[in-house]
């Protein structure tokens, strides 16, 4: 029987055993599943920083670095796409088709996500920008519109109105181009972004620049002026060319001129070029604007170099009178510029490699900081486990100066009842030494009252002795464990006799009330509740009124006037109200 039921019991061990292994790996299987789900979206959001922080060359390496296989999860998948063409566009790149952002689109159509939605729209209207594809172009910007309006994202409100302004820019519809230009100024304002403000007014300007409203136009332009430095680098030189032509038309040559030569040491551009060259024109300057129209036709740009060409071929035949001399000067122009290719070229090696060791120097610093920063961290948390030491120290010493009041004021307590005990058994004795005295002529029950006589004067020094060893007690826990009560005594004995409170200190006032609060600890808790809000020394003119002293001897302490006296009391009852 009993081998029959430890066979049972292995049965049953075995059985729960086995259930046990199959979820052990049921739970590991899906852990690793969960590990996966979470390594694939804490990448993408990764690249999302990078993205926020404008690192749009690093967020580009790293999209490139994954592919679908990575994604088991449809959400994830959809991100991943989203993030794929955003980052190709940011570097300005051209996705060769939509079918990746449509899989999204599609995901978050039907997901209900209108943030990246909008942000999906956005970036397929910025991939046909690319491709000069206009049309579809706006019509994405607009769908991306309608979905940004369902949400409070300023940023994506604003890059769209601002995408929408500068493709109105582009098919040359100026009015639609203001009116996105001061709805993206709306969100500038909202967001107080200065970034955004100073290419909101650039793109008003811009438009009533092409509307021929010159006066609006130097409104805006004189707006945008206080706010040049929060544009990118990038932008920089368009914007004070935009400026210096703005006091161009107004006839202010100086400051045109000025602005349009900080616009060239930014960038090299054909049109501010051409700009400065009338300026030098206006000044009968001919031989400075011809230099200027030839840094303009070597430049590649996307801009008419007829008009440059034609005012190259002036200058020539008007200085050389000679036609052939001209075209002659003209193909060497042409020679010059096919050899400036080739020194581009060359160029562009050496930028690349100014570039890689910008890239090294770049991460030298980053580690650097890095390092530093660790540093700080170090020090910040030193620094923090020292306050958080003292803020520790100093309520312990609190907490133990509140359990000396305490004991004290429970010693306090005894005492006063044994001092009452006393108090009762001395008027007893008094009363049996009368009954005593009477008895004596009639010799009645004279033993049985000496008797009682004897009890009470043996309980009334047993009194006297507990009182003497809770009154040493008391002197132990002051004058040994706490100085401040110590302190207090000694300033509560000086206030007893009426002595002058002028020269104390804000300290003395404190460890006046601690020693108040120790023998009077019961008391004291409830009259500070109600008077939680009165200052130090407020709550010591109360507590000298607590004491039972009398206006003169208050006015004595605390070196008063009358007036001084009905002042305090009026702010204390004011607190009360309050």
């Amino acid at each position: 029987m009993q081998s029959l039921s430890y066979t049972s019991l292995l049965k049953v061990f075995y059985e729960i055993y086995y259930r046990m292994k199959k979820i052990i790996y049921l739970f590991a299987l899906l852990t690793m599943l969960l590990g996966c789900r979470n390594t694939s979206s804490k990448k993408l959001n990764q690249i999302d920083s990078l993205v926020a922080a404008e690192e749009y060359d690093s967020a580009y390496h790293e999209i490139q670095r994954l592919d679908e296989t990575n994604f088991s999860n449809e959400e994830d998948l959809a991100h991943y796409l989203l993030l794929l063409n955003q980052t190709t566009c940011l570097v300005g790149l051209v996705m060769p088709s939509d079918s990746a952002i449509d899989r999204a689109i599609s995901y978050y159509v039907k997901n209900g996500n209108h943030e990246k939605l909008a942000d999906a729209y956005y970036y397929k209207a910025i991939n046909h920008n690319l491709k000069n594809e206009l049309n579809e172009a706006i019509l994405l910007y607009k769908q991306a519109e309608e979905q940004a309006a369902k949400i409070n994202n300023l940023k994506l409100k604003y890059k769209i109105a601002e995408s929408i302004a500068y493709i109105n820019h582009q098919g040359g519809n100026y009015s639609l181009q203001l009116n996105y230009a001061q709805k993206a100024f709306s969100y500038a304002l909202k967001a107080d972004n200065k970034n955004w403000m100073a290419y909101s007014y650039y793109y008003a300007s811009i438009a009533f620049q092409k509307l021929e409203k010159i006066d609006s136009f130097t409104y805006y332009v004189k707006k945008l002026i206080p706010l040049v430095n929060e544009v990118y680098p990038q932008d920089k030189a368009n914007i004070l060319s935009c400026i210096g032509y703005m006091y161009y038309m107004n006839g202010d040559f100086a400051n045109a001129k000025t602005y349009y030569e900080k616009s060239l040491a930014e960038e090299m551009h054909a049109r501010t070029l051409e700009n400065l060259a009338d300026i030098y024109i206006d000044e009968d300057n001919l031989d400075a604007a011809y230099e200027l129209w030839k840094q303009a036709f070597f430049l590649e740009e996307d801009v008419p170099k007829d008009n440059i060409m034609l005012n190259i071929l002036q200058y020539d035949l008007l200085n050389h009178q000679n036609l052939e001399d001209a075209c002659e000067r003209v193909y060497s122009i042409f020679t010059i510029k096919d050899s400036l290719n080739h020194v581009l070229t060359d160029r562009t090696i050496q930028e690349l490699q100014q570039a890689y060791d910008s890239k090294v120097a770049q991460t030298e610093y980053d580690k650097k900081r890095w390092k530093w920063s660790v540093y700080l961290l170090v020090a910040a948390m030193v620094i923090l486990l020292l306050v958080a030491y003292l803020s520790y120290r100093k309520y312990r010493e609190k907490l133990i100066l509140t359990k000396q009041q305490m004991l004290i004021s429970h010693y306090m307590g005894e005492i006063n009842q044994l001092r009452e005990q006393r108090k009762s058994a001395e008027q007893q004795i008094k009363s049996y030494q009368t009954k005593i005295e009477q008895l004596n002529k009639y010799e009645e029950k004279i033993d049985e009252y000496h008797a009682i006589m004897h009890s009470l004067e043996n309980t009334n020094e047993k009194a006297k002795n507990q009182i003497k060893e809770l009154q040493q007690k008391v002197d132990e826990l002051m004058e040994g464990n706490s100085s401040r009560l110590n302190r207090g005594k000694i300033l509560y004995e000086k206030i007893k006799v009426n002595e002058t409170v002028v020269n104390w200190t804000k300290n003395d006032f404190k460890c006046f009330i601690d020693y108040y609060k120790a023998i009077h600890f019961t008391a004291y808790e409830k009259y500070e509740k109600r008077n939680s809000s009165l200052t130090t020394h407020n709550l010591f003119f109360m507590l000298l009124y607590e004491m039972g002293k009398t206006d003169l001897e208050v006015r004595q302490i605390m070196g008063l006037t009358p007036e001084g006296v009905r002042s305090a009391k009026y702010r204390i009852r004011r607190r009360f109200k309050e």
